[in-house]
């Protein structure tokens, strides 16, 4: 390399000698170079070589006999005049000119790939953490359903839970809490086979202590658009038996219909919507325990 160009060129391989390995051949005339960048991301290796490239030394190739009339007289035809060490020349730095164009697009298409398996590999990387997520959730959940014990049947204190089945895995993980803090609990899991429903339901209503009821949307109506068996057994419990202990749990925020909202006003209720699931649990049990005891 000479001159100003030849010297920059020089100064950059040194600069990148720990960083990038240069291989040099001449072959028809041209020289050639490999960059061979160690162990970099490939934005900076295209970086690197791009610099490289843009700051090659002018080359002077050796004369060769010109055997091939084809690129002397195409140089002829565009009017260009000189010895053939002249169209030489010419060529080779057309050629150098297509090498450069190449290696741009090579390392460009090589930059492209690596950031497209980037983003593929990331992408990955989410739904599996999305996946792995929701499997922990299933297992807490059937954890904590694995908690639930048989409804209670016994002589002791007890609590009537009444729920619509639509709620039925959420009021289910409250009865396990409950059970496994030590409180008697009922509900309909406990009618046997070809036993009388209403009457067994009706029974359990009027022995228990704590008439407990989880409140939604799901209890107000029945499929047939009837009073749903919830509304009923509210009313039994406070028109017909008054019941000293009622407990309202609201699973959702939504409008309780006019004679049902006036039934459950003297009885304070517990927003399960509003609370963490930590201050539901604890205040939950800090209610009932002030209720049974």
């Amino acid at each position: 390399p000479k001159g100003t160009k030849g010297a920059k060129y020089q100064s950059l391989l040194n600069r990148y000698k720990d960083r990038v390995d240069v291989y040099e051949f001449t072959e028809d005339s041209a020289k050639f170079l490999i960059l061979q960048c160690r162990s970099q991301p490939s934005r900076e290796a295209f970086h690197i070589a791009s610099d490289l490239i843009d700051n090659l030394p002018p080359y002077d190739p050796p004369i060769a006999p010109y055997d091939d009339d084809y690129e002397i007289s195409s140089a002829e035809s565009r009017g260009l005049k000189g010895s053939k060490k002249d169209f030489m020349l010419e060529v080779d730095m057309k050629r150098m000119e297509q090498l450069k164009k190449q290696m741009r697009e090579e390392l460009s298409i090589t930059l492209k790939k690596e950031i497209e398996e980037q983003m593929k590999s990331k992408l990955e990387g989410k739904l599996r953490t999305e996946v792995e997520a929701k499997i922990k959730e299933e297992l807490k959940r059937k954890k904590e359903l694995a908690k639930l014990h048989e409804p209670y049947e016994g002589t002791d204190s007890f609590i009537f839970c009444s729920y619509s089945h639509f709620d039925k895995e959420d009021v289910l993980k409250i009865v396990a809490f409950l059970q496994s803090e030590g409180f008697n609990v009922w509900y309909d899991k406990g009618i046997s086979t070809g036993a009388d429903w209403h009457n067994t339901i009706a029974d359990k209503i009027e022995n228990c202590d704590v008439f407990m009821v989880c409140l939604s949307s799901n209890c107000i109506e029945n499929e047939k658009g009837k009073r749903s068996m919830v509304q009923n057994e509210i009313f039994l419990s406070i028109d017909e038996l008054h019941k000293e202990f009622v407990f309202p749990i609201m699973l959702e925020d939504f409008k309780i219909p006019g004679g049902l909202r006036l039934a459950l006003a003297p009885y304070q209720r517990l927003h399960r919507f509003a609370l963490e699931e930590e201050e539901f649990l604890s205040r939950l049990k800090s209610e009932l325990s002030t209720m049974l005891h």
